[in-house]
């Protein structure tokens, strides 16, 4: 197989308002592209924010401002790696 199969999505929308990840977006990509694997980023504020990604199919997320702001702590990441 050739091309690509991992994608860094933002929310361009979301990024930097420490709002919450864009569920409804990554979910249609998720299930528009079963065979894909995307990186979530924009608007992840809390740790809630990162298992509801997980829930929806995402392989990964990209964390920001939540860690500048200490609204996401080192802690609770590790407690998932």
């Amino acid at each position: 197989t050739s091309g690509f199969s991992r994608f860094l999505v933002t929310s361009i929308v979301r990024d930097g308002l420490q709002e919450g990840p864009d569920i409804s977006l990554y979910r249609r990509l998720v299930s528009f592209f079963p065979s894909c694997e995307f990186i979530a980023a924009g608007g992840i504020t809390v740790f809630d924010d990162l298992k509801k990604l997980d829930s929806q199919g995402c392989w990964g997320a990209i964390l920001g401002k939540c860690l500048y702001e200490k609204t996401i702590s080192p802690e609770e990441i590790r407690k998932v790696l």
